[in-house]
């Protein structure tokens, strides 16, 4: 796997730089291991370090019955990552090392290509609908072509994801990365098509299960063995508090192309020290979401988690936390009043025992009735 097939001369090939470790981890969010989501992680500063081990992922075979050679036997790969995130954008650097081992080359550490990439959101999918961004990177050649894990000039890329689901997450991506052409004999590997796909599906609240597919094909030369490299890989990771996220995963090479291995293993910890923490629960907690009653401004509505306010208690996905307060001519809260949407995309009677009112609605227009005892009822919109 991760062939070069049917090459006459092996000379040409050691002319080449290819980056055969192309792994790219998804430091931007929390749901993939190597598939963009749409929805990156909670603002602030994240990151993590990640470990991935590929047997065999650049392989030299000849056009008789000769052994391949492994021009890249193994490439074991730590990428320290470090993302950026506001709302609606994440901007990450990748900074990767490798170990790496093979027929032309002793083993040896050597860095890799620096990558800077950037996700922007253009549609929440945790609002329900279609979630849908794009994103882009820069790959510096800072990495060791002659090792075949650097592919000896920048790289550009650009593409669409797409997703969808707020529990279980569907997501796809299509972009084109744009290189300097390296000629493998027949095989020239430069500009590049590339896609993927994944799903992500919650077990419990603290762990999900992956599966993953991704290839891409070299635009010179789409009908050369070689030239297409597929590969799937499934995997796990778990909330082990909230700001810690750990990662593994399996996968193998589908087709006969650069970059395919044998095999895969990755593993890794991500962290987010930018997420809020939510409020501790103290005393009554009538919707269970992790905050008491006395601090949840919304206590009969959990909290959604989704890293937009979310030490309020009051869910926002698709919904806008609104404040009513019930009060006399003075500006005074009345005590025993109500609230009554009477009308809109939602309605319902709730005591505001203090005067004051919070609660998630849809979107919309209201009609709103309010009463307090003493008092004549007030309608309003």
């Amino acid at each position: 796997l991760g062939a070069l097939a049917a090459l006459p001369s092996v000379a040409h090939a050691e002319d080449a730089t290819v980056n055969a470790q192309r792994f790219h981890t998804a430091f931007e969010n929390d749901t993939f291991l190597s598939i963009h989501d749409t929805h990156a992680r909670p603002p602030g500063l994240g990151g993590g370090l990640v470990f991935n081990y590929a047997s065999a992922p650049l392989e030299y075979r000849y056009d008789d019955d000769r052994m391949p050679l492994q021009l890249l036997g193994y490439a074991a790969t730590f990428d320290l990552g470090v993302s950026w995130a506001a709302p609606h954008f994440a901007l990450t650097l990748d900074m990767p090392l490798h170990l790496v081992d093979g027929a032309l080359i002793d083993g040896q550490f050597t860095p890799g290509d620096l990558r800077v990439s950037a996700l922007g959101e253009i549609a929440d999918r945790t609002r329900g609908g279609l979630g849908l961004g794009i994103y882009g990177d820069v790959a510096l050649p800072t990495g060791n072509g002659e090792a075949w894990v650097g592919s000896g000039s920048p790289e550009l890329g650009a593409g669409v994801a797409f997703s969808w689901g707020k529990k279980v997450v569907l997501a796809g991506n299509v972009g084109l990365q744009v290189a300097s052409p390296s000629e493998l004999d027949d095989l020239s590997w430069g500009s590049r098509v590339q896609w993927g796909a994944g799903v992500d599906v919650p077990i419990g609240s603290a762990l999900a299960l992956i599966a993953e597919l991704e290839g891409e094909s070299a635009i010179a030369t789409t009908d050369t063995v070689g030239s297409s490299p597929i590969e799937w890989r499934a995997g796990a990771k778990a909330h082990l508090t909230r700001n810690l996220v750990a990662s593994a995963g399996f996968g193998t090479g589908l087709t006969l192309g650069i970059g395919a291995p044998e095999y895969r293993v990755t593993a890794g910890i991500g962290w987010s020290p930018a997420h809020k923490e939510a409020r501790v629960a103290h005393g009554p907690d009538r919707d269970g979401d992790g905050i008491g009653d006395g601090q949840d401004l919304c206590p009969d509505q959990p909290e959604d988690k989704n890293g937009v306010a979310d030490e309020d208690g009051c869910p926002d996905a698709g919904l806008v936390p609104t404040h009513l307060v019930v009060t006399d001519t003075d500006g005074k809260k009345l005590a025993g009043a109500s609230i009554e949407l009477t009308s809109g995309p939602e309605t319902g009677r709730w005591a505001v025992p203090d005067g004051d009112f919070t609660r998630s609605f849809a979107p919309g227009e209201y009609q709103v009735r309010a009463r307090a005892p003493h008092y004549l009822p007030q309608n309003t919109s």
